[in-house]
């Protein structure tokens, strides 16, 4: 079973994203900002995390970056309204291996996780 964390400051949107992945054979974790992410990765080491990017606290590129100076890695897709290509680079950049605008798309979510996890699990 595959373990996601959901990094959204929107309760609803948290709950969103499980509602989507509700049929998925999956385990969720979730995360209101960076910094809860940052202390849920070391304790749970999810497979893959679904960020967004504009959060209280530390936003998703602040915890992209420091992820890749910890060398601690899920799989990412990054999930914003923010849709600029300077912002969809900046986050790959990071270290992020997918960006999706919101609201996404259940067929689209679930294909990305499936793209980026088959095999490496």
């Amino acid at each position: 079973m595959i373990k996601i964390l959901i990094v959204d400051d929107s309760f609803a949107a948290r709950m969103y994203l499980a509602n989507l992945l509700d049929d998925q054979d999956c385990f969720l974790h979730f995360a209101g900002d960076g910094k809860e992410a940052l202390d849920k990765i070391k304790t749970y080491n999810p497979d893959l995390m679904i960020i967004d990017l504009l959060m209280p606290e530390m936003d998703g590129t602040e915890v992209l970056k420091r992820l890749r100076s910890i060398n601690i890695a899920p799989y990412t897709i990054v999930l914003s309204a923010d849709i600029q290509e300077p912002t969809q680079k900046r986050c790959l950049e990071l270290g992020a291996n997918a960006f999706l605008a919101k609201p996404v798309n259940k067929q689209v979510l679930t294909d990305q996780i499936q793209l980026l996890l088959k095999n490496n699990l």
